[in-house]
């Protein structure tokens, strides 16, 4: 990784399930290398997100089924 012109970091956006960041960085040989010096950020990245005790939680979903479907019991419909 080039230290010039030095890394930038931007919030893209707000997603889904968390904010969207972007790093940029340069490379001497992008050829060669990129998707080593990909890897190798993102798991400088993951130790000091875990070093600083911050967590990626998976995304959750509430799932709401409606009427009744085989298998389930008349005596509990879904409301």
């Amino acid at each position: 990784m080039l230290s010039d012109p030095a890394p930038a970091a931007r919030m893209l956006t707000f997603g889904d399930n968390g904010i969207e960041l972007e790093l940029q960085v340069w490379i001497q040989d992008p050829e060669a290398g990129l998707a080593i010096v990909r890897s190798d950020l993102n798991l400088a990245i993951w130790r000091a997100f875990k070093a600083a005790g911050i967590s990626i939680p998976y995304p959750q979903r509430d799932l709401h089924l409606v009427g009744n479907w085989p298998g389930m019991e008349a005596s509990h419909p879904i409301p």
